[in-house]
């Protein structure tokens, strides 16, 4: 530990969160005993690299992820040891897939090149969570990088593979490095994205993409979820994220004075979320559900049907949050299930398939139904203290034990793939490509070894300890960590262009620190609005 002096000299800082107004901070001198996050981000990544088998490198290998890190990721460290590894773990992990091989940064997917992928082994069915992840690293140019290429790139044709959402996730990106000239830049490139959409395509005899009417069809395969129990259709994903590209269409052509572009996708936006509601909206049940081109209602619980609270698209409905608690819903030992365990169908099969939605864990859908909770509670949604403890079970997920007898030890070692069974902890995919000759042979050294498919690090800096970007009017600090933590503490966060930590010791308070001068404080762990920061434009002049 060290200890930390904070000097408050600002004028008090009040806010607003929703209706709750927030306590002003205080003045006088504080002693904060500290953790050292550095030497923890150290140890961290020293001890991932011990017992890495590092079968393919791109950008930066392990030889060079301490000093990444050190210069990039936000440091953090709370009292519960499997979230705080994992959290460096994920970190070690998406820096592997940082690549300049085609002259600018891309992020992939996959380590070694699966034939789904287009140019630079990119796919685009996690760029939405690629973006969202990597906006929290220092060096901005690298996640700017990679939106240029979806969303102008002509080579990048591949964007229009699987439902994705390209210009939300480059607004979210700019929303924390300040880079707002990126999506300015980009809006004519996201125009031609939702139109090409709009159009739609027919795969194989099934329709995806606009419906003619508004709204929006998609094809379980190219949401990434093949073999679900909800099938083909107006699905809740598809159908929420092209709400959120229009919605942000609409506002950064607004900001630049385009107004008749801005009221046309504001139109197209209402238009579809009438359509996600009538579609997709089952009364019985009290969830988002697929429902068939025809209109026929599915009643199977999934998990993206949480995505309108992903997407903070206003429904007019409550979620039913508990269903991510209850045995019978996505409930499981290791992890959330994609359908409800009550659905109908719901199996966890090692035969045919490697990657089934229709009863495995997977990390994709697991990130957007926390990054759903976390949003509804940030907005008032009465608490229910399950963030933390279903963030750490998702956690504790991220491990793997070695086979002695192809591997030498029996070892517990840290491990994100593809699927995960939720009742016992395997990797299913993983499991069944080894069984299969014919794919043992396609991948001899691994397929989902650190697979880059979904969140984790926004989850905790977003959600754990709560940091929610204002934009120029700065942020706020709304923490869903357990009250009895004994302390939380995220440094060497970039800010638009400000340095942001955050911390919390029980009897000494929490405080917010910018540029070095703590400029909030409380004496309980909970809400702090924070107006600190300022238009990049004016900064650099």
């Amino acid at each position: 530990m060290r200890t930390i002096a904070l000097i408050l000299t600002a004028a008090a800082v009040t806010g607003l969160v929703g209706n709750r107004r927030l306590p002003a901070a205080e003045s006088g001198k504080v002693t904060w005993d500290a953790p050292d996050t550095r030497s923890r981000l150290i140890e961290h990544v020293r001890a991932f690299n011990a017992v890495d088998d590092e079968l393919y490198t791109n950008a930066i290998p392990n030889d060079a992820a301490e000093a990444f890190l050190l210069a990039n990721a936000p440091r953090f460290a709370c009292p519960d040891e499997t979230i705080e590894r994992t959290y460096y773990f994920r970190w070690w992990t998406f820096r592997k897939h940082l690549r300049r091989d085609l002259g600018f940064w891309t992020v992939s997917e996959f380590l070694p090149k699966v034939g789904w992928s287009g140019k630079g082994n990119t796919i685009v069915c996690a760029a939405g969570h690629h973006l969202r992840e990597g906006r929290w690293l220092r060096d901005d140019a690298i996640m700017a990088d990679d939106a240029r290429f979806w969303l102008t790139d002509p080579e990048a044709t591949h964007r229009w593979k699987y439902s994705s959402w390209l210009f939300t996730g480059t607004r979210l990106l700019a929303a924390v490095t300040g880079r707002d000239d990126l999506p300015r830049d980009l809006l004519d490139a996201a125009v031609s994205y939702y139109r090409r959409w709009e159009q739609g395509f027919v795969r194989g005899r099934a329709p995806m993409g606009g419906d003619g009417k508004g709204g929006f069809l998609s094809i379980d395969n190219y949401e990434g979820t093949e073999i679900s129990l909800g099938g083909n259709g107006y699905k809740p994903l598809m159908s929420s994220a092209m709400w959120s590209e229009a919605k942000s269409i609409a506002a950064v052509a607004r900001a630049v004075g385009r107004g008749e572009l801005a009221d046309e996708f504001e139109a197209k936006a209402e238009t579809n979320r009438l359509s996600l509601v009538a579609h997709c909206w089952n009364a019985d049940v009290g969830f988002f559900t697929t429902a068939t081109a025809a209109g026929e209602k599915g009643t199977v619980r999934e998990l993206h049907g949480y995505a309108p609270w992903y997407f903070g698209v206003p429904t007019g409905h409550a979620a039913e949050w508990v269903q991510l608690t209850d045995p019978h819903g996505f409930a499981g030992r290791f992890g959330l299930t994609f359908p409800e365990r009550r659905a109908p169908g719901f199996v966890l099969s090692y035969e045919g398939h490697e990657c089934k939605w229709n009863g495995p864990s997977w990390p994709f859908a697991t990130s957007i139904a926390l990054t759903a909770y976390l949003n509804d509670l940030h907005a008032g949604s009465p608490r229910q203290n399950a963030f933390a403890a279903l963030l750490r079970q998702y956690a504790a997920s991220h491990c793997r034990r070695r086979d002695p007898a192809t591997e030498g030890d029996a070892r517990i070692v840290p491990w994100i793939d593809e699927n995960l069974n939720p009742d016992t902890g395997d990797w299913i995919a993983r499991t069944v490509i080894l069984r299969t000759e014919s794919m043992r042979k396609r991948f001899a050294r691994e397929r989902g070894k650190d697979y880059n498919h979904s969140t984790f690090c926004d989850l905790v800096i977003s959600g754990l300890v709560g940091l929610v970007p204002n934009g120029d009017e700065g942020f706020t600090v709304d923490p869903l960590a357990p009250s009895g933590w004994e302390y939380l503490a995220l440094e060497n966060v970039r800010y638009r262009g400000h340095d942001v930590d955050i911390l919390w010791r029980r009897g000494t308070g929490m405080a917010v620190r910018v540029d070095g001068r703590v400029v909030a404080r409380r004496p309980t762990l909970g809400c702090l609005a924070v107006p600190c920061a300022c238009p990049r434009e004016k900064r650099e002049r």
